[in-house]
């Protein structure tokens, strides 16, 4: 299968649904040519706060290993978006554990493609 008809295919990847339509709500979705999703943890106010230190400081990292993601509690979750203008941002969504609650994005940075994530897993979700 070759790269447009990729594009074409609809994206099944629950991850990639969510970011989608919350970067369409804030009109942050146009020219979206890979996404990534980097990990998550835990969300409260401390981790929040810890979150932001370590992608300012390129330390996401030691923070995704010492901070776990568990699907019974709020969490947050980082996102790579790659776009086909040649920028590319770091998304932090929140995801509540709540059903009656909606994911909101909590910050997004402008990623510098000479910091390196280096050994961050990273998740390819789009094109799948």
């Amino acid at each position: 299968m070759n790269w447009f008809d990729r594009m074409l295919r609809k994206n099944k990847n629950p991850y990639y649904k969510k970011i989608k339509k919350l970067l369409e709500n804030q009109g942050l979705d146009t020219g979206m040519i890979e996404v990534y999703l980097l990990g998550g943890s835990t969300y409260n106010s401390e981790n929040y706060e810890k979150a932001l230190l370590a992608i300012e400081k390129n330390a996401l990292k030691p923070f995704l290993d010492t901070n776990s993601y568990d699907t019974q509690l709020d969490n947050i979750e980082f996102y790579l978006i790659y776009y086909a203008s040649g920028t590319s941002k770091i998304i932090l969504i929140y995801d509540p554990f709540e059903l009656y609650q909606a994911e909101e994005i909590l910050k997004t940075f402008n990623f510098d493609h000479r910091v390196i994530l280096r050994d961050v897993p990273m998740k390819l979700i789009f094109p799948d």
